[in-house]
């Protein structure tokens, strides 16, 4: 076997240009596939660092039975009462993400962290490397906070004091002790730098406040269905206790890994499938060469034949032949994936949750060479079957005759021409979809001017501001400095932040409407926005006035809504001047007072998704105060010039409330979309190679056909056959093959379609527009690609051509 390898390495070596094509060919394929595993294999396959027996950790999630595919989190109460009441789990544990103030350090700055109960990293399974963990008794306990460091923030900024552990520092104005430092890269749920045990208020208590995220471990022998057939029991009984907020509300377990890439798992499965169809017309590609290099070759193993080798030696050699090949492809492929998987990394405008690792490992690697050698293996396996079986001699003397062109190999070849241009339809019908529908989303009116705007978080902690009243005041002390800044024109804050993807919404009743339970009853966007805060956004106002000082907490209550919520609750009218209440969290009863009306301003888009838009309405802050606030600054100028006197201006008011997420707005609208980015450039990426290789292809198989059919072709032209005749007769049999590669490609392409009807925006996944462009495309290429090899068959030699046989 070794001496067929040396053999075949020799003989490759003598045709460098058909080698080169060959492991081109293969490593561009490989490369592409393997960087698409890199992904796929780091939000899907791999295993979350730390956690010991994931199997059994489960994310828990609640759900309306008449919005099945709606979940949501558990309320305070919800978890009390699980914990107590489930004993086919061995725990339930809940976070939420916050974030943190530090101030033992010159400059106070905000890190984003997690309060958890205390179990939550045994459940885990994940224990500090330095200290301890949480005791129960630390998760409601007065007196002193616990805290646990991620070590990362710990080495950075404590330069890994072991001595830290023990004790105090000050966290969001309170004292708190260090009792531990989590492992290396552990940031649970996703970018957490520190956590704190649930230390919640009594505001945050209420039945109805769906906030926390849950997680359990099924208990030892339990399976998921006795686990959830129990959690359906128990709240069945929660509703019958408090039908107000838990009628009709189920429970669910989803696997925690399946859970953490719900929304993104599905697209990068369509990622890799995209790519391997790269890889397939990759090895039809070279199927082809290897088809027509065999067919050059007859005579040389007719001769081997005589000689006395046997059909398995020769079938040996010519697999030896596509092994080499697929050894020096997977060579190029793996170096092709080590670049394309960095690149894959510094797409991502945000920081990626800790268990995401897309740095390639030796399951990549094994992955890439699996690949090219299994890939060489196909592409060559078919075309030295065909050359070593008995029915060679047969085949030799049709070669005399310049008939083999027109046989087997022919339909063969052709077959392969007919698959490649079918996926590569696939693959441009896909991208074709997704740049419509990134379009679509890009140009988007946002219902907001987000030019020259500069947008940054600030959050009050606790500790230092109980009453609403000093969120108030501290708010529009914040906006009265910033507009006193040379070169900021207006100043707002919101609360839910446009174009950011977060929600806050909750049930209302509308007056004259007929009141329904808290999950029936209509839902709509909250926003608490300060005065000349829709203004400075560019918020266009249809009706009414905007928000301003007026609006105070001793005024009457008023809102201002978007247009949705217009049309959807008052159709046959204005909606000026009318009311409504939103629900209580308690038990669902409307007993908040009623809120009265009094501007309608245009859509302003929170997501860029095609799911349908929540209604919006905005409170004056001064009625509805929040600690925490999204802050815009309109500027004269560019907005990141003025980011250095507003964080001093917020220092000014407390000197240990740093700013935060600070961001251009038109930064935050490209990071809406980035996803679409990144999927668009990848099908984009793989359609491309995919076209480049059909050219290839049919330029390859059209030019040996015109080859092997050299003698036919000069008989026809000594006959009188014209230029015109000859360029018709060659255009019409690369075409037929184009033809017919583009009716299934069509029929599969609709396939595809179906699949991505859930990422697209505002277009059909069998959008007209897309199918005529990406044929027509095809069309054009399989035309350039047929008509050079065309061209060429009209100037041969008709006594040239006769000789030649």
């Amino acid at each position: 076997m070794w001496g067929d390898f040396r053999l075949a390495l020799r003989q490759l070596t003598l045709t460098p240009g058909y080698s080169l094509v060959c492991i081109l060919a293969l490593a561009l394929g490989i490369g592409a596939t393997s960087t698409a595993f890199t992904a796929f294999n780091a939000v899907v396959l791999k295993p979350m660092p730390w956690i010991q027996e994931p199997a059994g950790v489960m994310a828990l999630t609640l759900f309306h039975q008449g919005q099945p595919e709606g979940d949501m989190g558990l309320s305070y109460p919800d978890y009390e009462d699980l914990r107590r009441l489930v004993t086919r789990m061995e725990g339930i544990a809940v976070h939420q993400e916050r974030t943190f103030i530090l101030t033992d350090s010159e400059k106070p700055e905000r890190y984003l962290g997690s309060s958890i109960s205390a179990s939550t990293f045994r459940l885990l399974r994940v224990a500090p490397v330095v200290g301890r963990d949480f005791l129960p008794e630390e998760e409601f306990g007065g007196g002193t906070p616990a805290i646990l460091l991620g070590h990362e923030l710990w080495m950075q900024r404590y330069g890994g004091d072991t001595n830290l552990v023990g004790r105090t520092i000050q966290v969001s104005g309170q004292p708190a002790t260090v009792i531990g430092v989590m492992p290396p890269g552990w940031r649970y749920p996703e970018r957490s730098d520190l956590w704190t045990t649930m230390q919640v208020s009594p505001g945050a208590k209420l039945r109805g406040l769906h906030y926390l995220q849950a997680i359990g471990r099924l208990g030892t022998g339990t399976s998921r269905p006795e686990a959830e057939e129990e959690l359906e029991r128990i709240m069945e009984g929660l509703a019958v206790e408090h039908p107000e907020t838990h009628r009709g509300i189920r429970a669910r377990l989803t696997p925690y890994r399946d859970w953490v890439v719900r929304d993104t798992g599905p697209l990068f499965g369509l990622m890799l499938g995209s790519v391997l169809c790269v890889q397939l017309i990759a090895c039809a590609n070279v199927a082809n060469l290897v088809l027509a290099r065999g067919t050059r070759r007859m005579r040389e193993v007719a001769v081997r034949v005589a000689l006395g080798a046997s059909a398995g030696a020769i079938l040996r050699w010519l697999v030896a032949e596509v092994m080499v090949l697929g050894v020096a492809g997977s060579v190029l492929g793996v170096l092709f994936t080590l670049w394309g998987a960095g690149l894959v990394h510094q797409s991502s405008p945000m920081e990626l949750p800790f268990w995401m690792d897309l740095s390639p490992d030796l399951g990549v690697v094994g992955f890439a060479v699996v690949l090219g050698l299994g890939s060489a293996f196909l592409a060559g396996l078919v075309p030295a079957v065909q050359l070593a079986r008995p029915a060679l001699a047969a085949d030799v003397r049709a070669l005399g005759r310049g008939t083999v062109g027109l046989g087997r190999h022919a339909r063969m070849r052709h077959t392969l021409v007919v698959v490649e241009l079918a996926l590569a339809m696939v693959l441009l019908t896909g991208a074709g979809l997704l740049l419509r529908s990134f379009h679509r989303a890009a140009t988007m009116d946002p219902g907001f001017d987000a030019r020259q705007l500069l947008t940054f978080r600030v959050g009050l902690p606790p500790a230092h501001y109980k009453d609403p009243d000093q969120y108030i005041r501290f708010f529009e002390e914040v906006r009265i400095r910033l507009s006193r800044i040379g070169g900021i024109a207006k100043v707002g804050g919101v609360s839910l932040l446009p174009a950011s993807g977060y929600d806050s919404f909750g049930a209302l009743e509308i007056e004259g409407q007929d009141r329904k339970s808290l999950f029936e009853a209509p839902s709509a966007q909250t926003s608490s926005a300060t005065p000349d805060s829709l203004e400075t956004l560019g918020v266009r106002l249809i009706q009414g006035r905007m928000l301003d000082a007026s609006d105070v907490a001793s005024s009457l209550p008023v809102a201002v809504v978007d247009e949705i919520f217009a049309k959807r609750h008052f159709p046959e009218g204005s909606a000026l001047l009318k009311r409504f209440r939103p629900a209580s969290a308690t038990d669902g009863l409307n007993t908040n007072a009623w809120v009265h009306i009094v501007g309608v301003v245009g859509r302003v888009a929170a997501h860029f998704h095609e799911a349908p838009s929540l209604p919006v309405y905005y409170r004056p802050h001064a009625q509805v105060p929040t600690a925490f606030l999204s802050m815009v600054v309109r500027t004269e100028g560019e907005p990141k010039s003025v980011v250095g006197a507003v964080e001093e201006a917020v220092l000014e008011v407390n000197r240990e409330i740093p700013i935060y997420y600070v961001q251009t707005m038109e930064e935050i609208l490209r990071q809406a979309t980035w996803d679409k980015r990144f999927f668009v450039g990848i099908f984009g990426v793989m359609a491309g190679l995919a076209v480049f290789l059909v050219i290839l292809g049919i330029y390859g198989v059209m030019a040996y056909s015109v080859s092997m059919r050299m003698q036919e072709l000069g008989v026809r032209i000594a006959l009188g056959a014209t230029r015109g005749d000859i360029l018709r007769l060659v255009l019409k049999q690369g075409m037929r093959l184009v033809g017919l590669g583009l009716g299934v490609g069509m029929l599969s392409s609709l396939g595809l379609a179906h699949l991505l009807k859930d990422y697209l925006f505002g277009i059909s996944p069998q959008d007209p527009l897309t199918l005529v462009v990406v044929v027509v495309v095809l069309a054009a290429v399989g035309m350039v690609a047929c008509l050079i090899p065309a061209r060429r068959a009209t100037r041969i030699d008709p006594m040239v051509a006769l000789r030649s046989q």
